[in-house]
């Protein structure tokens, strides 16, 4: 097929890699669920929706515009070994309105931490006044975003611990925003050292470095984390842990989130982690939660000697 032309695209996702295959490899038919605003409806129309040569029909809208178009695709190739998946638009799809041939191609390699995913379109065109289809392209770069978002969020798991303190809820909470970097004076049987990184000590974006030991242990361990959320109005602060923390030897995602509320004369203070482990050996953080327990009631005396 002289005709015939190739485009292609490539981004990083967070997502392991033979975990973003398998998401396109058993998920294609659930489109509508990770992305309704790309893909309104999905059918198998043949097969099992899982194996080489199903045929499914979506419903889709193409990025910058409103009109519902469908295509028909049959899965031509599916290469488990080489993560490599091949659609193949079949009769009945509106893109063959414009091309004769069109197949989509999706690869995933390991990078790094994540995968790297290509997306490959090879087409051929009615006439030469037909554009190439650049928007297809950008539609699977949204596309690939969208499944990696869903099977991160997925992997992200949740541990909380509240306390119940005699503080003010303000008070406490501006101790918390202006005073982190003072923890070694409030804690300093866990907080042995702090330098400020980068930005003002009080604001989002402020980057911290803190050494600190772990509740039942005697190693000194590093962190780096920086102020993602700053909500003075509901007193919540999310501190996100940044490449260079000795936490990232057992989880690649971690970020601690506290939340002060009013109780009674006093407050209750959460502290919430999402984290998601390299492997399923990993413990949940139950240390880090008892870590941060251990640090409401330091911050709550600190702050009643005052």
């Amino acid at each position: 097929m002289a005709g015939v032309c190739r485009a292609e695209i490539d981004t990083d996702v967070k997502c392991a890699p033979h975990k973003f295959y398998e998401m396109m490899k058993y998920s294609l038919h659930h489109l509508p669920t990770i992305w309704p605003e790309g893909y309104t409806d999905a059918q198998i129309l043949e097969g099992d929706g899982t194996c080489e040569g199903d045929l499914r029909l979506w419903t889709y809208i193409l990025p910058g515009t409103t009109e519902k178009v469908t295509v028909r695709a049959r899965t031509t190739k599916q290469d488990d070994e080489n993560m490599i998946i091949v659609l193949a638009a079949d009769e009945g799809s509106d893109l063959h309105a414009h091309y004769k041939h069109f197949t989509a191609t999706v690869k995933i390699s390991p990078k790094g931490d994540g995968s790297l995913v290509t997306w490959i379109v090879e087409f051929e065109k009615h006439h030469h006044e037909v554009p190439d289809p650049h928007l297809y392209l950008a539609l699977f770069n949204k596309l690939t975003e969208k499944v990696d978002g869903h099977v991160h969020k997925d992997a992200i798991c949740k541990g909380e611990i509240e306390t119940e303190v005699k503080c003010d809820p303000h008070k406490f909470y501006e101790c918390i925003k202006y005073s982190l970097h003072h923890l070694p004076t409030i804690f300093p049987e866990a907080y042995t050292d702090c330098k400020l990184l980068e930005g003002d000590g009080k604001s989002q974006g402020s980057l911290r470095q803190w050494k600190y030991l772990l509740p039942g242990s005697n190693e000194e361990m590093t962190v780096r984390a920086r102020t993602t959320v700053q909500d003075d109005e509901k007193m919540v602060i999310a501190l996100c842990v940044e490449e260079g923390s000795s936490i990232h030897e057992n989880y690649k995602h971690f970020t601690a989130i506290i939340q002060v509320n009013p109780k009674g004369k006093g407050c209750s203070v959460k502290w919430t982690v999402e984290f998601e482990k390299h492997s399923d050996e990993i413990p949940d953080p139950h240390v880090y939660l008892e870590l941060f327990d251990k640090l409401n009631e330091k911050v709550d005396e600190h702050l009643h000697k005052k």
